[in-house]
């Protein structure tokens, strides 16, 4: 038979003992929490810095961060060479003054 006195002890001991484990495994957790955090932010930036280099399909020169271009027909063009793209795309619409296609 177990009596009041054994059940107490029982229930005192295995929650002292747990209560030292949990704590225990909770900073543990939250030590191996942290390094893995840590490491995911590290391989983030990391890949964020190493982005490839864009290039202005005209000239070649880099399109840097923060800087605007225009992605049109499969060309990635910089400020600089957007009349040229400009004269490109509308090429077929030019027309000369005096000398007009017949419509």
């Amino acid at each position: 038979l177990i009596t009041n006195q054994l059940l107490y002890q029982l229930s005192y001991t295995s929650s002292s003992n747990s209560s030292v484990y949990l704590s225990r495994l909770i900073s543990f957790c939250q030590q191996s929490f942290w390094k893995f955090f840590k490491g995911v932010m590290a391989m983030y930036f990391h890949c964020r810095r190493r982005r490839a280099a864009l290039l202005c399909t005209l000239c070649g020169l880099e399109i840097v961060e923060g800087e605007e271009y225009w992605s049109c027909n499969g060309s990635v063009v910089c400020a600089a060479c957007l009349p040229d793209l400009a004269r490109q795309e509308l090429a077929p619409c030019r027309e000369i003054r005096g000398e007009e296609r017949s419509r």
